[in-house]
């Protein structure tokens, strides 16, 4: 079995629990992280979606990258993957671009609340942000 520690990160705003290989649950408070081994990680990414959803995260993109596609998670295909950066340069577009970038991702809360706080955070134009509130609630 594999000792080395690898920092995993949980990227929500939400508290998530884990049972790890020991059978031990271990919760892991929103924003913070939890040294696990490479098996723990491979057991997760086998029996729930934490990983390949990007709900929990590997601090080290190298070993994340590594890691998750030893496990069948491909990071480059997967618009959960994208960071903060990505998702501004998306936003930063016009209000029928974002429209469209937001049409072609298939819905997930957690992304699309991580691209309305982010919109948040850049004080988008009223057209914009309507465009993101309708994707995240529905309305469109």
């Amino acid at each position: 079995m594999n000792s080395d520690k690898i920092r995993v990160r949980n990227n929500t705003t939400f508290d998530i629990a884990v049972k790890m290989l020991d059978e031990k649950e271990r919760l892991i408070k929103a924003g913070s992280f939890l040294p696990m081994t490479k098996d723990e990680i491979d057991y997760l990414s086998s029996i729930c979606s934490v990983f390949s959803s990007n709900h929990l995260t590997i601090e080290n993109p190298e070993e994340a990258k590594e890691i998750l596609e030893g496990s069948g998670i491909v990071m480059e295909e997967n618009p959960v993957f994208m960071d903060d950066d990505d998702i501004r340069k998306h936003l930063r577009a016009s209000a029928a671009n974002v429209k469209k970038w937001l049409d072609e991702i298939e819905f997930d809360r957690v992304l699309f609340s991580r691209i309305e706080r982010i919109a948040t955070e850049m004080d988008l134009p009223a057209s914009k942000m309507k465009v993101v509130d309708a994707k995240l609630h529905g309305g469109e």
